[in-house]
């Protein structure tokens, strides 16, 4: 049985002068271009400590990661998954969080899928539980400026400059961090592995510990099956939710962990499964390493300054008049204006496949605005496709050209996946997967191409 234990005391220390938010932010930065290498995980609030200047991570079991599988050679390292985004320091709602648990910013909100139980004291009742919506709330990694929460606006272009920095100077003496990081003192060092959220493992325990739960076996068991039941089994059928379920009938958080340079998954000092992992932790990185250079950093900037922008954009700076340019405009200066954009998309390109790919965009979602895959609505993405392949015909663009038909192409592949999730499909033209026949339709009559 192993055994956790405070190492190191951490002072708490929050109500910073704005020089050192600044400087404190920038120091994340630095931490967050080191995660981005390391393939790091689990960096979110609870994990994150404000200790004057400095950004305490206080739980570094996840600060390297094995990979299941492997898609590094087609997209080229530039997937959410294989991103800054995936360290969960910066805000990303998406569909496993709807709710933000960046561990650098703060914003209230209640979600409207992850429950959790809370036990109320009742004089008629006695105790009883009660159900509640999850929300945000003030956690230790939040800084305090003037008794104020320092928000993303003020301190973004810091977090930008220290990831810059970082990132060049790991860029510069990669060959020394792969010597320390091959070393073999590290040869055994264990890696957490987190197949299924904690969150996930917290439900079906809180469920369990419930007194009607712990008086009935068969009710318990039957919880517990529910593991068995949403399960695909594949190669190593069900030996790894058999050792989750043995753990979860001892009210135990189940730990799957590696090794640095190993691809067997374990748990409770025995191998579960061998040959789990597609990479090793250690071959992880390396992948990465593999396409880490200029061009790379300054997507990964990118992806930053999308997350900020999604997090604190208000409705209000969505729903703004058009500014009308009070001047007239040379044909080569709009022809300029209008390639420096197209090539700026082309930038972000993302590859799934040798003739599809997709880019990562701000995407109405109700209310809020999420990241998510370029899509077919006109409103959306869809408008960007269109504006793409028309300028690829009007200046004879070959590259925009080509580029707008692997995104086209992207697009109805994960239609072709989602369809059979859909309960009910969008097909809107301006907002939905209409938009598909409209974009191929137009490109198709441009380009007289009929394999879109």
């Amino acid at each position: 049985m192993q055994d956790y234990t405070w190492q190191e005391f951490v002072l708490y220390d929050a109500d910073l002068t704005f020089a050192e938010a600044q400087r404190y932010y920038y120091r994340a930065g630095v931490l967050l271009s080191l995660f981005l290498i390391l393939k790091s995980t689990d960096m979110h609030h609870e994990n994150i400590i404000v200790s004057g200047e400095y950004p305490m991570i206080i739980d570094t079991e996840t600060i390297l990661s094995a990979a299941i599988k492997d898609n590094m050679e087609i997209t080229k390292g530039r997937s959410i998954e294989q991103s800054v985004l995936s360290t969960a320091m910066l805000p990303i709602n998406d569909s496993v969080y709807d709710i933000n648990v960046s561990g650098l910013f703060f914003k209230e909100e209640f979600s409207k899928t992850i429950y959790y139980y809370s036990l109320i004291e009742n004089k008629e009742k006695d105790f009883y539980y009660e159900k509640k919506a999850a929300s945000t709330s003030l956690q230790k990694n939040i800084v305090f400026v003037n008794g104020k929460i320092v928000g993303s606006e003020e301190v973004g272009e810091k977090l930008l400059e220290g990831f810059e920095a970082g990132a060049k100077c790991l860029l510069r003496n990669l060959e020394e961090f792969k010597k320390i990081l091959g070393s073999s003192k590290y040869a055994q060092l264990e890696v957490r592995a987190l197949l299924r959220g904690t969150q996930v493992y917290y439900t079906f325990i809180r469920e369990c510990k419930k007194i009607e739960t712990l008086k009935n076996k068969q009710k318990f068991d039957k919880i517990l099956r529910i593991l068995l039941k949403g399960f695909q089994p594949a190669e190593f059928g069900y030996l790894r939710v058999e050792e989750e379920i043995e753990n979860l009938k001892k009210l135990d958080i189940p730990l799957f962990y590696t090794k640095l340079n190993d691809v067997n998954l374990y748990s409770r000092n025995k191998v579960i499964c061998n040959e789990y992992f597609k990479n090793s932790p250690l071959q992880n990185v390396l992948n990465g390493l593999s396409v880490f250079n200029e061009e790379m950093i300054k997507y990964q900037k990118h992806l930053i300054e999308l997350s900020l922008f999604t997090f604190s954009c208000k409705e209000s700076d969505i729903n703004t008049e058009s500014l009308l340019i009070d001047k007239s405009i040379e044909n080569k200066e709009l022809q300029y204006i209008l390639g420096k954009y197209a090539y700026e998309m082309l930038s972000y390109e993302v590859p799934m496949t040798d003739d599809s790919s997709l880019f990562y965009m701000a995407a109405l979602n109700q209310e809020c605005l999420r990241i998510d895959a370029v899509n077919a609505g006109i409103y959306m993405g869809g408008g960007i496709i269109h504006f793409l392949y028309s300028y690829a015909d009007v200046f004879k663009d070959e590259t925009i050209k080509k580029y707008s038909k692997r995104l086209l192409k992207g697009i109805y592949n994960r239609y072709l996946i989602e369809k059979e999730k859909m309960d009910i499909k969008p097909f809107g033209i301006y907002e939905g997967y209409g938009g598909i026949l409209y974009l191929s339709y137009n490109y198709s009559r441009l380009n007289e191409d009929l394999e879109i």
